[in-house]
């Protein structure tokens, strides 16, 4: 089960490919407005018989603390987590921090290393995380926890 917070890019190719096998935890309430993209997405997810959750009253708007909020639900509900990508600081990076206190397997995919959108995979690989280089380095995170 894929579970992340329903952002655009990673997250969202992520929940789409999961096919209904999956769990996005939003930064807002579920009756407030969102992004037309995003809607779309989570009524395909609801369809396919995914979860969406949130901790928020019903028309919260989204806030720049609500999504470092919500990123510890995610490390909550999840075996282990991976970091595709990831700036210095930035939400992923957050929710593997908190992964790393509840005790759960992270992993990040080590990029180029003058890519600013890597910066934060490679600092969590020097903190000991594990290298995640395809699909079988997943099924190791997983077979770990």
């Amino acid at each position: 089960v894929v579970v992340s917070g329903l952002a655009a890019g990673i997250d969202a190719e992520a929940h789409v490919a999961a096919a209904g096998r999956t769990i996005a935890v939003i930064g807002q309430g579920l009756a407030a407005p969102m992004p037309a993209w995003q809607a779309a997405i989570r009524q395909r997810l609801l369809r396919e018989g995914g979860l969406v959750l949130s901790e928020y009253a019903p028309d919260m708007h989204a806030d720049v603390w609500t999504f470092p909020q919500r990123n510890r639900i995610i490390a909550g509900l999840s075996r282990g987590v991976v970091v595709v990508e990831a700036g210095h600081r930035s939400g992923a990076k957050n929710t593997a921090h908190h992964a790393m206190e509840y005790g759960r397997e992270v992993a990040a995919v080590p990029g180029w290393p003058s890519l600013p959108s890597f910066a934060g995979c490679l600092d969590l690989v020097e903190e000991g995380c594990g290298v995640v280089r395809g699909p079988a380095s997943v099924v190791a995170l997983l077979a770990a926890s």
